[in-house]
């Protein structure tokens, strides 16, 4: 029965930590009882196999004498990340002190937790309103699982305790986690920084290039259709002036893909690309292309790249989807033909992704420092941004990287933060081998460095047509897409109502918000029926089908801070109190609502102008 239960409450809180132990083989053998009231022990796994996994003496003393080691280091902290479950005696003499923490908890031994869940009672734990995440093992979804529920949730400072078994025999794989952890969190952070800074833009550029997006050709044309080409990935660095000489020769043997603005240095030395890549959302990218010149390439896009860049070419446009990008994926619906590739910081990610695609088992890069070698920010001829603006980027330069000649070059934190993408995409495709040919760039974790003028012998023995990517376009030029333009309007216009409707509903919970703190005290009943109000007017919209991915892509601070203040609201029992949390978070949050609800309706008045055009 109590495996059963335990089943039950995990597969409705957390099933992925089924799927997870799904594989491990029963070893009722190995927990036994320890004499010690209800408590069971059990032994270590894998490279702790057979070393008791709880010490051998009062465990109901040892676990107080354990909490009280532990006070200092979580008292002050409202958000606790345990490493390490066992069988789930440490949490649960945990919450019983700290009941008002939030939990989070990563057990790194999936035999540990099967363990747990088959022999010991683990119910209280899962029934307790504040453990937020558990995630089990060394899978990498598992990971990712519990850093997003990190960044979503915590808003304050959280504290790290580790169950002494792993503090004593796995310190180092401990800290391998924590640290992999931080950068993680940081990745995130930076993420979200970006998207708070485009958050309208890369709304309004989706919709925007809906029009483009339907009636293009997704990358998917293109798939394996370069199976064994090698492929160059041109950056802006400035080791692009001295290496551009080499490219006219190498067009003939590579695929040649310029990434961002670096389309702009190729132009000047009369080279045409046989593919351009461009996702960057900000009004400043529509620059590279004021120059005719540098929209002659085909283009691949994302469909949050500014929309400029788009209506500025009417042909040759090839599209592919980004995982977070939630605002196009809505509107396109269930598209079988559509590709997902990650959202990457750097232009760059996105051309290896690509390249891979193609079908590419060599790719080398040029012009890729990603850092400032030699005082520069660009290469020659790249010029979309003023020159007041890469001085300052540079004079922001405090950090430095090493480069491939073993010195250093300066750098930035958002550059390592581009690098450190770079590296992560580069090593998800162990079967492409890739050259840095950057002779002054910074290092490439998974590239080998090669000198440009040594490349040749790694080039394709035929010539390349330079017009292939073009011609496999034109085999698409004459598709039907009315069919899937009327249902991406009827979408559109569907989420134009829908907030036409939520904004006068949001109108009246503000009105409710306003009077809860004072009725709270004065007429708690009334107070609680306004709470039920709300609740209802609240649900009605962030129900609606269209709320949670456009929203998190308009709004995604403000969604973000609400979010981590849900559990603190939804606990509360005190009534005064509960008012003034959802007068504060809430309020704050419908507030905003309000306001940029105009902006987003305006958007979608145009979008729906666009797509009007050719339904």
């Amino acid at each position: 029965m109590t495996k059963q239960k335990n089943i039950e409450l995990v597969n409705a809180r957390f099933p992925h930590l089924l799927s997870g132990t799904s594989h491990i083989a029963d070893d009722a053998n190995e927990v036994v009882d320890a004499g010690k009231n209800e408590y069971m022990q059990v032994k270590g796994s894998g490279n702790q196999e057979g070393l008791p996994f709880y010490h051998d003496h009062e465990y109901e003393s040892n676990f107080q004498a354990w909490l009280s080691s532990i006070d200092e280091v979580v008292q002050d902290h409202p958000y606790i990340l345990f490493y390490g479950f066992g069988l789930g005696y440490h949490v649960r003499v945990f919450i019983e002190r700290y009941p008002e923490k939030w939990i989070f908890i990563h057990e790194p031994d999936e035999q540990m937790m099967s363990r747990s869940i088959s022999y010991t009672d683990i119910t209280s734990i899962l029934h307790h309103p504040r453990l937020k995440m558990m995630t089990v093992g060394n899978d990498a979804n598992q990971f990712r699982l519990m850093v997003h529920y990190l960044h979503t949730y915590v808003n304050d400072s959280l504290s790290v305790v580790t169950l002494p078994f792993y503090l004593d025999h796995t310190y180092d794989e401990v800290e391998d986690y924590l640290e992999q952890a931080r950068e993680t969190l940081f990745q995130y952070k930076a993420n979200l920084d970006t998207r708070t800074i485009y958050q309208h833009n890369w709304t309004q550029n989706a919709l925007y290039n809906l029009k483009a997006t339907l009636m293009t050709p997704s990358i998917r044309e293109l798939e394996g259709r370069m199976s064994g080409m090698p492929a160059i990935i041109v950056g802006s660095g400035p080791s692009l002036e001295e290496d551009i000489v080499w490219l006219k020769e190498f067009k003939k043997h590579a695929i040649i893909i310029s990434a961002g603005s670096s389309i702009q240095a190729l132009v000047k030395h009369g080279i045409e690309p046989h593919l351009a890549i461009s996702i960057d959302g900000g009004e400043v990218n529509g620059n590279v292309y004021a120059d005719p010149e540098t929209r002659k390439a085909p283009l691949l896009y994302a469909p949050t790249v500014h929309y400029s860049v788009i209506d500025q070419k009417q042909s040759g446009l090839i599209h592919v989807l980004f995982n977070s990008d939630a605002v196009t994926a809505y509107h396109l619906g269930e598209a079988e033909e559509e590709v997902i590739f990650h959202s990457t910081a750097t232009v760059t990610g996105t051309a290896i992704q690509a390249a891979a695609y193609f079908g590419c088992e060599t790719v080398l890069l040029i012009g890729q420092d990603l850092s400032y070698p030699n005082d520069q920010v660009y290469a020659a001829n790249v010029k979309h941004l003023d020159q007041s603006i890469t001085d300052k980027v540079y004079a922001g330069a405090d950090q430095y990287v090493e480069n491939v000649q073993g010195s250093l070059n300066r750098t930035t934190l958002n550059m390592t933060v581009l690098l450190r993408d770079i590296e992560n995409v580069i090593a998800l495709y162990p079967q492409i081998t890739f050259y840095n040919l950057s002779k002054i760039g910074a290092v490439i974790a998974g590239t080998t460095s090669l000198p440009a003028e040594e490349a040749h012998s790694y080039l394709y023995p035929s010539l390349i047509d330079e017009r292939m990517i073009k011609h496999l376009l034109d085999e698409y030029e004459n598709r039907d897409y009315a069919p899937k333009q009327a249902e991406v309007y009827r979408r559109c216009q569907e989420v134009a109502d829908g907030l036409s409707v939520a904004h006068h509903s949001l109108r009246q919970i503000q009105r409710l918000l306003d009077k809860l703190p004072e009725r709270s005290r004065t007429k708690p009943s009334k107070c609680a029926n306004d709470m039920v109000k709300i609740e209802e007017q609240w649900t009605a919209i962030v129900t609606q089908t269209w709320f949670d991915e456009i929203i998190q892509t308009f709004l995604p601070s403000a969604v973000r801070a609400f979010d981590q203040q849900v559990g603190n609201i939804a606990t509360e029992k005190n009534i005064i109190q509960k008012a003034s949390l959802m007068k504060e978070h809430l309020g704050r949050f419908v507030n905003q609502l309000v306001r940029h609800f105009p902006r987003l309706q305006v958007y979608y008045e145009e979008t729906l102008k666009r797509l009007r055009e050719h339904v």
